[in-house]
């Protein structure tokens, strides 16, 4: 259809004579009747208002069809309920690929709270009210829930348990770590599991790391790899090195040099 058939039918289509859509456009009625023969067209400034006034688009009114959004078809089979997680998954064909390590290579970035979040890729996003569960990384503000991740996890204050597979560093964590790096946190109300050093403010459970421990006070028992520094500690300490601390209500037992300071 030619345009100007296209605007006769819209305007028939809205009960509309030629003198009230001339009107309308504040044209005259010649130019209305110009259009419908095809013996010229509308002016472009006048195109958008004659799309809004017959409710189609511009492609419409030349005689286009409209432009189409790809419509992506629903994957069957989906090992998840329809809920309001958040997910970021990766497909081969209609399949969800698990544990890829390419994958991690992939961030998935989020602005806005959200519930929960599991992705196979590294996350950043803002404050989440729920569990975060990545095979990346992790960096977000605060997190209400646990967080989970393979590789780093970098946030404000954690209101549950953080596990990594690299470093983590957090303000405040008021659940438990294990890391399989080294741990980095103001302060952790549970235990410390590290693969690496701790650096903590205090902590209301027990630490283990691979390395080096250095924290404020310590609730439960100490045991490192290698070095303990230490304000005080409420339960035992064994260290493969040197031993600096305040106060220890426990037993010692390290291979290098005991230091209490009083």
């Amino acid at each position: 259809m030619t345009m100007g058939n296209i605007i006769a039918r819209c305007r028939k289509d809205r009960k509309l004579t030629q003198e009230a859509l001339a009107q309308m456009l504040e044209v005259s009625n010649q130019a209305v009747s110009k259009w419908e023969s095809d013996q010229c067209c509308p002016d472009i400034q006048l195109l958008p208002r004659l799309a809004d006034l017959f409710e189609i688009s511009l492609d419409e009114l030349f005689g286009r069809e409209p432009h189409k959004k790809p419509q992506m078809e629903p994957a069957g089979n989906l090992p998840w309920a329809d809920d309001s997680i958040l997910r970021a998954v990766l497909f081969q064909g209609h399949k969800v690929v698990e544990n890829c390590e390419r994958a991690r290579e992939i961030v998935f970035t989020y602005e806005g709270p959200a519930l929960d979040i599991q992705s196979a890729f590294s996350v950043h996003c803002q404050a989440v009210e729920g569990d975060v569960t990545a095979g990346g990384s992790v960096s977000c503000e605060s997190v209400d829930g646990n967080v989970q991740a393979g590789g780093n996890v970098s946030c404000c204050d954690v209101d549950g348990d953080v596990t990594a597979g690299g470093t983590v560093n957090c303000a405040c964590v008021s659940g438990d770590v294990h890391s399989g790096g080294n741990t980095n946190c103001a302060g952790v109300e549970g235990d410390v599991d590290a693969g690496g050093n701790v650096q903590c403010g205090d902590v209301s459970g027990c630490v283990d790391a691979g390395a080096c421990v250095t924290c404020g006070d310590v609730e439960g028992d100490v045991e490192a790899g290698r070095d303990v520094h230490c304000r005080n500690v409420s339960g035992d300490i064994d260290a493969g090195n040197n031993v600096e601390c305040g106060p220890v209500e426990g037993d010692i037992n390290a291979d290098g040099i005991v230091t209490i300071r009083k």
